[in-house]
């Protein structure tokens, strides 16, 4: 599958219904899109003053998903701080935008499903991962973390935000689980790891506010 890693998350962590089901999982969707951001270069991140600006790069056209969130960034005359981004991306009809986006560059690629349903004022439509579809990811996960395989950046970040959002119990059993998780702590001093563990915490600061 060619999909980034915040793809493959979506279709790991969306249930049958096109829903997020907790607060954690809705965070660490957030906060794996301004990782994936960051690591492409379409903003940067500064872990001192927990700031965001704009890099000089536009967005990609691989990357159109991730637009409201890359918009709302772009849109502020000045840096803001990661936390005031977070509590306008969560808490506001920014939110339904971002998911709608990532679960409608999955339907185009035929891995997810549109479900509409009539809603008291007008549609609603979600966006399903279809049946089965995150088993290979699952297994590449399982390969190179429990199977002795060459362990990539993208299995890297995906692993943390399955850890990250307490759903990586779902697909493996108790001691593969205690596998990845004690690899990850061995890499706790990788960069990626820091800086998805400090967006997640400061995400879900203010993602505890989320009424889903």
């Amino acid at each position: 599958m060619k999909l980034s890693y915040t793809q493959e998350y979506y279709l790991c962590a969306v249930d049958a219904m096109g829903e997020l089901k907790t607060k954690a999982i809705l965070g660490t969707l957030f906060a794996g899109a301004l990782l994936e951001l960051n690591i492409n270069r379409f903003i940067e991140y500064t872990q001192k003053t927990e700031e965001v600006l704009i890099a000089s790069m536009p967005l990609g056209d691989s990357f159109l998903y991730l637009k409201p969130l890359y918009d709302l960034i772009a849109s502020q005359e000045e840096p803001l701080n990661v936390n005031i981004i977070a509590d306008i991306m969560i808490n506001s009809n920014i939110r339904k935008k971002f998911i709608s986006s990532m679960g409608a560059s999955l339907a185009t690629l035929g891995y997810a499903d549109e479900l509409i349903s009539k809603g008291f004022f007008k549609a609603q439509t979600k966006y399903a991962p279809k049946a089965n579809i995150s088993e290979p990811i699952i297994k590449r996960v399982r390969a190179e973390f429990n199977e002795g395989g060459e362990l990539t950046d993208k299995t890297f970040c995906l692993t943390l935000l399955l850890n990250q959002s307490n759903i990586i119990q779902d697909y493996y059993r108790d001691e593969e689980v205690c596998t990845i998780k004690n690899r990850l702590y061995e890499l706790r001093d990788n960069k990626l790891y820091i800086l998805a563990e400090t967006l997640f915490d400061v995400v879900m600061e203010y993602g505890l506010r989320v009424h889903p």
